[in-house]
Formats: structure tokens, sequence, C-alpha cells
């Protein structure tokens, strides 16, 4: 992991292989970042919060505590994301949000029966 020394870290937060966090980001206490998270500049993980493999915060981005950002999303730059959210895998988040909300930019989901295996 590369973490800059002008960023501040919660306690109990762990931080997982090739996670990089930029300069002068927060991380709150108790926070799970996973495998290749980046975490931009100046933005902000809240507290007790769960961020996927190859989840990005842009510069100035945040979401507030208790929070899960799916595996391959991103924030994109100043974007706030509330307490208690859910962001879906591979969402690009490009409005900022309240708390309590689910963002997915999956519409529908289709399953097809395969007739050629039985």
């Amino acid at each position: 992991a590369i973490v800059s020394k002008s960023a501040n870290i919660g306690q109990g937060t762990i931080i997982c292989p090739y996670t990089i966090i930029n300069a002068n980001a927060t991380v709150g206490e108790n926070v799970s970042l996973n495998v290749n998270v980046s975490i931009g500049h100046e933005a902000t993980v809240g507290a007790h919060s769960v961020v996927s493999p190859y989840a990005a915060l842009n510069g100035n981005a945040s979401i507030g505590k208790q929070s899960f950002i799916g595996s391959r999303s991103t924030l994109f730059p100043s974007i706030r994301v509330g307490a208690f959210c859910t962001v879906d895998s591979h969402t690009a988040v490009r409005k900022s949000c309240q708390d309590r909300m689910i963002i997915s930019e999956r519409a529908t989901l289709s399953t097809i029966k395969n007739r050629f295996m039985r």
C-alpha cells in the first residue's frame, strides 16, 4: 500500500495490498479498504465503511459512515455519498446523494436459460 504522509487514518482501519491513499485524505475508524482501492486527494471515507476491490474515490469525494462501495465503483471528483449508503459494483457515481440510498447503474437484470447445456 502507498499512504501519503499527510493522510489521516482512523484507528482499527484495515488497508489491504496495492491500496493508494493520497494527500490530505481522511479515512475514519474501523474502515476496510480492500485490494487496489484508490482514495484521492482530500477524499473522505466515513467510519465503519467498506470499500471493495478496485473501487476509487476521486479528489475531494466523500462517503458517509457505515457505507458500502462495491467492486470497481468510482465516485467522481467532489461527489458526496451520504451515510448508510450502498453503491453497487461497477457503478460510476456522478451525482451526490443523501443518506440511506442504494446507488446502481443497473436498471434491469435479465437471465436466459441456456437450452444447449444439460
